[in-house]
């Protein structure tokens, strides 16, 4: 089929938005419709024994980049008549993640255990649609969630526990900027 704005339009989507390419993790476009997905993730996780109680730590991060390029219409015609013309769009899409958590854990032999926690996940959300054009519309979040937990075990009998579990979690979403990053 025929691309509405010819080789033009595909060369236009094959460069990088240039807000988009200062996060490096969006793959450029090459060739026609398609999709170019990357994900970088690091993890560390530890332990610290002391006296009877076990301390464990975690921090994660990840960079995913996700490139997009569809045909608006789906194939649907969209000029009377010529059923073979597409019309491609492309999204660009960067997403940052940072995830961290601590947890107090009691010896596990006694009759009563714990285990008390903290935890905050944080996420970067930047997508540009139509890279093509330096006036498309610009989507930016951030979403941060932190949370506090526990639970209880205490052994009544041999054949009986009593356990108890909370959690108390905050999360806020905010959307940065949304619409043509070109306007007032």
């Amino acid at each position: 089929g025929q691309i509405f704005g010819g080789q033009a339009r595909l060369d236009s989507l094959s460069v990088l938005n240039p807000r988009s390419e200062t996060y490096g993790i969006i793959r450029k476009p090459d060739g026609g419709l398609g999709g170019w997905h990357q994900t970088y993730r690091l993890q560390l996780s530890g332990e610290y024994d002391f006296g009877d109680h076990t301390l464990s730590l975690l921090a994660s991060r990840a960079n995913t980049g996700t490139t997009s390029r569809v045909d608006f219409f789906y194939g649907i015609p969209f000029v009377p008549g010529d059923p073979t013309r597409t019309f491609p769009i492309e999204t660009e899409i960067a997403i940052r993640e940072f995830y961290y958590e601590a947890r107090l854990t009691s010896p596990q032999d006694g009759r009563f255990r714990y285990l008390l926690g903290a935890s905050a996940y944080n996420q970067h959300y930047n997508a540009f649609p139509d890279s093509s054009r330096l006036t498309s519309a610009v989507d930016r979040q951030r979403s941060v969630t932190k949370a506090v937990f526990g639970s209880f075990d205490y052994d009544i009998t041999n054949d009986w526990t009593l356990s108890v579990e909370g959690r108390f979690q905050d999360e806020n979403f905010t959307t940065v900027e949304l619409g043509n990053q070109t306007l007032p």
